[in-house]
């Protein structure tokens, strides 16, 4: 049974993957509101640094970002 729950819902992932490549770009409205909805969820807006201060400044979470990848 899961079996089959899992193939249904990765039918439903591709059909909805066409849909938006073969539609999406047609309904701007639709399109924009998706596009800024990933620009907002995707924002890191506050980030705790080493001293547990919150940071919320562009330019230093950039700094903190850059530090935290070259450090990894």
């Amino acid at each position: 049974m899961d079996l089959l729950l899992m193939q249904e819902r990765a039918l439903l992932i591709q059909k909805s993957t066409r849909d938006w490549t073969l539609d999406g770009d047609k309904n701007t409205r639709f399109y924009h509101s998706f596009v800024k909805g990933r620009q907002r969820r995707n924002k890191i807006g506050i980030l705790i640094n080493d001293d547990g201060v919150l940071i919320d400044d562009q330019l230093e979470l950039g700094r903190m970002a850059t530090r935290f990848f070259k450090e990894a």
